[in-house]
């Protein structure tokens, strides 16, 4: 389970029209691109 600051930290993101997908190990992840999103990597 995620800590409560990061869960808290998405949800926060999500109401302002952010999608949050975690990067798995191995550097598995959806090419955003190519599906018409943008990308934004934050810390």
């Amino acid at each position: 389970m995620q800590p409560r600051i990061l869960t808290d930290y998405a949800v926060r993101l999500l109401t302002q029209g952010y999608v949050c997908l975690p990067l798995r190990a191995g550097g598995k992840h959806l090419d955003l691109a190519a599906m018409g999103y943008e990308p934004l990597h934050l810390p």
